[in-house]
């Protein structure tokens, strides 16, 4: 598995960002940025939204 905690993605509806759990069983959950986020990190220049 490439995905990590804290890798932020691009998904139709704006950027998310990884929550991966340990365990047995692993599974991926993604959180929306937030816009201030996104602006901090300058990436709303990549977004059209």
């Amino acid at each position: 598995m490439t995905l990590r905690t804290g890798d932020i993605i691009a998904a139709d509806d704006g950027f998310k960002i990884a929550a991966i759990s340990s365990g047995q069983r692993r599974s991926v959950l993604f959180r929306p940025l937030s816009k201030a986020k996104v602006q901090a990190l300058g990436l709303a220049r990549l977004s059209s939204r």
